[in-house]
């Protein structure tokens, strides 16, 4: 996959509307140039940002030094790549590819982060610190769902066994986005029964996960 030169990449970044702060996405502004630039210097700065903040978080971890730096690296990256869903549904072919050329990018970033040893260690001496007995419920259930995600994408396994993790997360993915969009349900033969008949129809609640309320859950948790 090619990037754009070191000396274009500036300006660019400066007139790219998938970075900087903006209170509503400008999409139409979005265009085909504008995806590969935005994403690569998101990744490149994350990887920059946890490669200052790890050496000091293994000796003495925090959650403002290390959760909420994970959590917003996330969100960066995030919000460059959300704008591909509702572009898509617009039919914006030109910059649908361009996420799609990307997508490897991406997928070996966020494989890199799951599977790096240094991070586990630092979340796992947090939540083994005296500090973590002050942490609310969703502090605490956050630190065991990171640790958790560590464990099922294969951290501390052999390397074949990760790969095979990696693989199989790689084909569920893609079944996820190959599968058929349901089509809307068929009209009902005949009359509507009446309100005493149709109360069995009524579904229960669906589940709801057990997350302290009043809470957001994580992003970067989310699908562990």
């Amino acid at each position: 996959m090619t990037t754009a030169p070191s000396s274009v990449l500036p300006a660019l970044l400066a007139d790219n509307p998938l970075l900087g702060n903006h209170e509503i996405v400008p999409y139409h502004l979005i265009k085909a140039e504008h995806v590969e630039p935005a994403i690569t210097h998101v990744i490149e700065s994350n990887l920059r940002q946890l490669a200052q903040l790890l050496p000091e978080q293994l000796e003495s971890p925090t959650w403002e030094g290390l959760v909420k730096p994970l959590e917003d690296m996330h969100q960066r990256l995030l919000a460059v790549l959300q704008p591909e869903q509702l572009l898509s549904r617009h039919h914006h072919l030109a910059v649908i590819e361009a996420y799609a050329k990307c997508r490897e990018r991406v997928r070996a970033y966020e494989s890199a982060i799951k599977h790096n040893r240094t991070v586990q260690a630092a979340l796992q001496l947090l939540q083994q610190s005296p500090q973590a007995l002050e942490f609310d419920s969703t502090q605490q259930a956050a630190l065991n769902h990171a640790l958790r995600a560590a464990r099922l994408a294969g951290v501390g396994t052999a390397r074949a066994t990760q790969m095979r993790i990696e693989r199989l997360h790689v084909e569920l993915a893609g079944l996820s986005q190959t599968s058929p969009i349901p089509g809307p349900r068929p009209a009902r033969p005949g009359p509507w029964p009446s309100r005493a008949k149709r109360r069995w129809r009524v579904s229960p609640p669906p589940y709801a996960p057990a997350w302290p309320s009043g809470h957001a859950r994580p992003a970067f948790l989310v699908g562990y």
